[in-house]
């Protein structure tokens, strides 16, 4: 009998009715298809029985990887490494992803988890593969490799995708066990055109971890075809942090349509997406399918805005979403508060803003988020200056819902006063609070999030 060479990858996280594609694990899946290893996808959120379907896999393979972001993704890989260490106890166990790359000797350091792999997939993932069946390298000498027992602290350094993996991308959606669970009532598929992000917004660590790329044009016009024509949905959810990072996203557009493709989409873009885009290259995007936009604004106070690097004013919010009242595209505006330093009269700008923006285009929509300190980023050593407690550093802890909480706390504010505060969250409340949100602005949530 040969030595088995299948990888089990595991999506964490809670049962949801709608989700996209685990896009991550699909990119390790054809990296490792590059090395000759098979890989099986086993996502928590759209099958309810994945424990059964470890049981059913987990004699085929070697190692049993797992793909971890800060939050509530961590407590559910958690327990599906505990369930793969209950049935097979030989079984390695293998973390990366952000919070894994961020963090890698926390994560270590539970019990549950054998080896973290530091960055985005790549040969170097096929050669810890290659070293873990041969039991012979010495896999602490593997820079992208943390092993059990590693003292002092590794480093971490921006890493390049190999965006050569994806030529493999037909074949990594044939290593999800169910595809057709992630297919919505509106028929509408995940895609991504890029990786990671060009700008370093003071909140977002991603940049910290890979360098910003764009797909080859040609694999992403044979995986639209692939998606559209033979799979048959019919839109296009474009989830990359920046859809639109200068000329060349409308080039690869038209390349779509000169090559016949046809169907409706929507994307991410900032407020100065569009600045070298004429009001015919906006009319053409119009026309060739472009429904909806979700514009990062995160907040209507420029102050804020400096804060968070977002290098962009709130007029040119206002400027963007008025630019767009010439064309048929729902706008949506993603916006925080609690943000490092935001005051109540930063709150209220942003209040102001919202409705400035309604008055600009009634087809703005828009959803307020309640600001998260992310490892790695700027935010999180200001929020610690500030006086915010980080949760004990332990990985669960960093799993706990409580901890990341999107419902608005007092921890979430240490800079203001008790009389501050107070005066903060019954303004935050009045307008944003549970049943209050978007009736005020004459707007709702549902034009972006529908699916």
């Amino acid at each position: 009998m040969g030595t088995k060479k299948k990888v089990m990858l595991i999506q964490p996280g809670g049962l949801h009715e709608v989700t996209w594609f685990p896009h991550g694990l699909m990119a390790v899946s054809s990296a490792l298809l590059e090395g000759g290893f098979e890989s099986i996808i086993i996502d928590q959120r759209i099958d309810e029985n994945w424990r059964d379907r470890i049981s059913e896999k987990i004699n085929d393979c070697f190692v049993v990887g797992f793909t971890i972001m800060s939050g509530s993704p961590i407590t559910h890989a958690l327990l599906a490494a505990e369930y793969v260490k209950d049935i097979a106890p030989n079984v390695p166990t293998l973390f990366g992803g952000y919070h894994a790359s961020i963090l890698p000797m926390q994560t270590i350091k539970h019990p549950l988890v054998d080896y973290v792999y530091i960055g985005a997939a790549g040969s170097d993932l096929v050669v810890f593969m290659n070293a873990l069946l041969d039991r012979k390298q010495d896999l602490q000498k593997l820079s992208s490799i943390v092993a059990k027992g590693t003292n002092g602290t590794q480093p971490m350094s921006k890493m390049d995708l190999d965006v050569s993996i994806y030529r493999n991308w037909r074949a990594s959606y044939g290593s999800i066990l169910n595809p057709e669970g992630y297919r919505s009532h509106n028929n509408i598929a995940s895609f991504f055109l890029t990786y990671s992000c060009p700008y370093d917004c003071a909140f977002c660590a991603i940049v910290n971890v890979h360098r910003f790329k764009m797909r080859n044009s040609e694999y992403i016009i044979n995986e639209l075809k692939y998606l559209l024509e033979e799979k048959k949905y019919s839109k296009i959810a474009f989830l990359d942090g920046l859809l639109f990072a200068g000329q060349r996203t409308l080039r690869v557009f038209r390349q779509m349509a000169d090559s016949g493709l046809s169907f409706e989409w929507r994307g991410n873009a900032r407020a100065d997406s569009f600045d070298s885009y004429s009001d015919d290259d906006i009319g053409w995007l119009a026309n060739h399918g472009m429904k909806s936009l979700l514009f990062g604004f995160e907040s209507g106070s420029d102050k804020i805005l400096t804060i968070l690097n977002k290098r962009h004013s709130v007029q040119q919010c206002i400027d963007v979403i008025k630019r767009y009242s010439n064309y048929d595209v729902d706008v949506h505006a993603s916006m925080m508060t609690a943000i490092p330093g935001e005051t109540v009269d930063d709150l209220k700008k942003s209040i102001d803003f919202l409705f400035k923006l309604k008055e600009v285009n009634k087809r703005t929509s828009f959803n307020m988020n309640t600001f998260i300190p992310v490892p790695g980023s700027k935010t999180y050593a200001d929020m610690i200056g500030s006086g915010w407690s980080p949760v004990e550093d332990r990985l669960e802890c960093y799993g706990s819902n409580q901890s990341y909480s999107e419902r608005l706390q007092r921890s979430n504010l240490p800079w203001l006063s008790n009389k501050e505060f107070q005066e903060y969250y019954s303004l935050h409340d009045l307008y944003f609070g549970s049943g209050n949100s978007m009736s005020k602005f004459g707007s709702n949530r549902g034009t972006w999030l529908k699916v």
